[in-house]
Protein backbone atom coordinates (compact mmCIF):
# COMPACT_ATOMS: atom_id res chain seq x y z
CA UNK A 1 0.00 0.00 0.00
CA UNK A 2 1.45 3.42 -0.93
CA UNK A 3 2.18 5.86 1.91
CA UNK A 4 -0.46 8.44 2.76
CA UNK A 5 0.15 11.88 1.25
CA UNK A 6 -1.76 13.70 4.01
CA UNK A 7 -4.02 15.47 1.52
CA UNK A 8 -7.56 16.59 2.26
CA UNK A 9 -10.36 16.74 -0.30
CA UNK A 10 -12.72 19.71 -0.34
CA UNK A 11 -15.47 20.78 -2.69
CA UNK A 12 -14.68 23.66 -5.00
CA UNK A 13 -17.20 26.51 -5.30
CA UNK A 14 -19.53 26.47 -8.31
CA UNK A 15 -18.22 28.38 -11.29
CA UNK A 16 -18.92 28.93 -14.96
CA UNK A 17 -16.17 28.92 -17.53
CA UNK A 18 -16.42 30.70 -20.88
CA UNK A 19 -13.96 30.39 -23.78
CA UNK A 20 -13.75 32.80 -26.68
CA UNK A 21 -11.99 31.67 -29.87
CA UNK A 22 -11.08 34.49 -32.24
CA UNK A 23 -9.76 33.53 -35.68
CA UNK A 24 -8.56 36.00 -38.32
CA UNK A 25 -7.19 35.24 -41.78
CA UNK A 26 -5.14 37.66 -43.85
CA UNK A 27 -6.75 38.16 -47.24
CA UNK A 28 -3.38 39.11 -48.71
CA UNK A 29 -1.13 36.34 -47.34
CA UNK A 30 -3.60 33.67 -46.23
CA UNK A 31 -1.98 33.46 -42.79
CA UNK A 32 -4.38 32.53 -39.98
CA UNK A 33 -4.07 34.14 -36.57
CA UNK A 34 -5.93 32.93 -33.51
CA UNK A 35 -6.51 34.16 -29.99
CA UNK A 36 -8.11 32.11 -27.24
CA UNK A 37 -9.48 33.85 -24.15
CA UNK A 38 -10.87 32.12 -21.07
CA UNK A 39 -12.94 33.67 -18.31
CA UNK A 40 -14.20 32.00 -15.11
CA UNK A 41 -17.06 33.38 -13.01
CA UNK A 42 -17.69 32.45 -9.36
CA UNK A 43 -21.39 31.51 -9.04
CA UNK A 44 -21.61 31.76 -5.24
CA UNK A 45 -24.26 34.29 -4.18
CA UNK A 46 -21.77 36.06 -1.93
CA UNK A 47 -17.99 35.70 -2.18
CA UNK A 48 -16.48 33.81 0.75
CA UNK A 49 -13.55 35.45 2.57
CA UNK A 50 -10.18 34.41 1.23
CA UNK A 51 -8.17 32.18 3.53
CA UNK A 52 -4.43 31.67 3.63
CA UNK A 53 -3.20 28.10 3.17
CA UNK A 54 -2.41 26.63 6.59
CA UNK A 55 0.96 25.02 7.14
CA UNK A 56 2.22 23.13 10.22
CA UNK A 57 2.67 25.65 13.03
CA UNK A 58 0.84 28.36 11.04
CA UNK A 59 -2.95 28.40 11.65
CA UNK A 60 -5.24 29.72 8.89
CA UNK A 61 -5.58 33.48 8.80
CA UNK A 62 -8.02 35.68 6.93
CA UNK A 63 -6.50 37.51 3.98
CA UNK A 64 -7.74 41.10 3.56
CA UNK A 65 -9.76 41.77 0.43
CA UNK A 66 -8.00 44.00 -2.13
CA UNK A 67 -9.24 47.59 -2.16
Amino acid sequence: MPPSLGLQVRAMPPFQRVRYDIQCESMRTGHVYGSFLRHAVDLRPEPAPAMATPTPGNPPQEVPEPT
